[in-house]
Order: structure tokens, then C-alpha cells, then sequence
């Protein structure tokens, strides 16, 4: 019986020190950083001030980047989004969000690995091309662990 209890007062300590514990471990930030950017043409970002919010917060991005432009898509934290413009996000850890435009007359045009992520392409998350106009394939590719991209036809 002596054992019996020591087991369970031990048992319960380490519950008790366990609990006490799991706050600070998953202690949520009481504010995460959101960054918020227009991606106008090749040559034209305009970046918004960064802002802090709660975790869990929604956030309505700002949808007017000026005249001569349409809405393209969204970069989320590096991939592709499909949101529509305007169209709120919730905040988790992190936020960057980048609003890609178009010039009316141009396509934004991306390259996106396995993964969901966009290739930059000299630096750029787009390019812009006119009506019958070819993009141009990057030329640093990504690598993956166990897989081989074609250096002759990596599309």
C-alpha cells in the first residue's frame, strides 16, 4: 500500500510539474508582425507599414494600388494564394502578404515548384509580359532531396 501511494503521489508531481510548465511552452505571442506590399509591374513595390496584431486577428488588406492596374493574386508567406482582392485573412504566427498587380495591358507571370512555392526569377516573385509575349524560364532552380529536375526540359 506504501508503494501504491508513493507511485501515486509521484505520479501526480510530475502531472503537477508538467502542468505548470505547458504555459510557458506554449505560450502564445501577444502580438505578431504583419507585412503588407503592392507588386505593381517588374520595377514597382510599394511596401505598407508593418503592423502588430493579435494572434487569431483578421486582417482586410488594402486593395488600391492607383490607377492602370489590375488585381493578380496574392503571395501568402511565399505561396499562392487564391483569395480574391480584399478578401480578409486571418492571422496566425506570421503575416506577408504581397498584393501582386498588373498593368492593364500585362499578364504576371510565375513559376512555382512542388511545394506551392514561387522560383524567383533575378529576384522577382513576377514577371510581366504583353499579349503573345513568352515569359523566361528561371534559371536557378530549386532542389529537392531525392529528386532530379531535368536541366533539358525542367518544365
Amino acid at each position: 500500500m506504501r508503494r501504491l501511494t508513493a507511485l501515486l503521489f509521484m505520479f501526480m508531481s510530475a502531472l503537477g510539474l508538467s502542468l505548470l510548465f505547458t504555459q510557458q511552452v506554449f505560450a502564445v505571442p501577444e502580438t505578431v508582425t504583419v507585412k503588407q506590399a503592392y507588386l505593381l509591374d517588374g520595377e514597382n513595390q510599394t511596401e505598407v507599414n508593418e503592423l502588430q496584431v493579435a494572434p487569431g486577428a483578421t486582417f482586410e488588406p488594402a486593395t488600391d494600388p492607383g490607377e492602370g492596374y489590375e488585381f493578380a493574386y496574392y503571395v501568402v508567406n511565399g505561396l499562392i494564394s487564391d483569395k480574391a482582392e480584399g478578401e480578409a485573412f486571418t492571422v496566425g504566427s506570421y503575416l506577408n502578404l504581397v498584393a501582386v498587380y498588373t498593368p492593364v495591358d500585362k499578364f504576371a507571370v510565375v513559376f512555382v515548384d512542388v511545394n506551392g512555392e514561387i522560383i524567383q526569377h533575378n529576384n522577382k516573385l513576377a514577371q510581366y509580359v504583353s499579349s503573345g509575349e513568352d515569359a523566361v524560364a528561371p534559371t536557378v532552380l530549386p532542389t529537392k532531396k531525392n529528386y532530379k529536375v531535368s536541366e533539358t526540359d525542367p518544365w
